[in-house]
C-alpha cells in the first residue's frame, strides 16, 4: 500500500478476447482481486455523476441546465479528477447509478454491481464502445447519451465539450 515499484520489465495480461469484448471470467478475476484490497466506500452515494468540469476538455458544456435535473434525483457529481483510483473504485462498488462524460474515469465502472445502471455522455458513440464492452458482459445496463458537439470549444469532435439535451436527459433519468 502506498508504494512505488520501478521495473524494468512488466507483464500484463491481454484481453482474451477480440475487440472491445472482455471475457467474463476475467473481469470477475480483477473485481474479486481488488475488493480484497480496496474495500467498498459504504456511505458512498448511490447515484453519481462523474463530471469532467475542470478538465481541459470533454466537459458538460450546459452544466448549468444539467445540475438541477441532477440534483433533483439525487445524484451526487464527483469531480472525476479529484479522487484517486483507489477512492473511486470504492466509491463505484455499491453505486446503483453512475453517469459520466465519455473519459478515463468511465473505465472504472466495471467496479459498480451488475446490476447498475451506466450512462455515458459522448459526442462521439462509435468510438465510446471500449467503455461499453465490460459493463455488457457484466450485465450492467449501459445507456449512451449522445450530446451535440460543441465544436466551439474544440474543433476535434473527440476532444470537444458536449450539449446534453435537459428534456431527453430529464426523461431518461425519470424512467430509472
Amino acid at each position: 500500500e502506498d508504494s512505488v515499484a520501478l521495473c524494468d520489465e512488466i507483464f500484463v495480461a491481454s484481453l482474451s478476447a477480440p475487440l472491445n469484448f472482455v471475457a467474463p471470467f476475467a473481469l470477475e478475476h480483477l473485481r474479486r482481486s481488488l475488493r480484497k484490497t480496496i474495500p467498498a466506500g459504504l456511505d458512498a452515494p448511490r447515484r453519481i455523476f462523474l463530471t469532467r468540469q475542470e478538465m481541459p476538455t470533454r466537459k458538460l458544456a450546459n452544466y448549468r441546465d444539467i445540475a438541477p435535473i441532477l440534483d433533483r434525483h439525487g445524484f451526487h457529481a464527483i469531480p472525476a479528477d479529484s479522487l484517486l483510483v483507489r477512492e473511486m473504485l470504492q466509491m463505484i462498488q455499491f453505486s446503483e447509478i453512475v453517469v459520466g462524460m465519455e473519459g478515463a474515469a468511465m473505465a472504472n465502472v466495471f467496479m459498480a454491481p451488475a446490476q447498475a445502471r451506466i450512462a455515458m455522455v459522448t459526442a462521439d458513440v462509435v468510438r465510446a464502445a471500449r467503455y461499453s464492452g465490460p459493463s455488457c458482459t457484466l450485465g450492467q445496463e449501459f445507456t449512451f447519451l449522445q450530446g451535440k458537439p460543441a465544436f466551439e470549444s474544440n474543433s476535434r469532435i473527440s476532444e470537444c465539450d458536449v450539449h446534453l439535451d435537459p428534456g431527453m436527459f430529464e426523461e431518461y433519468l425519470s424512467k430509472l
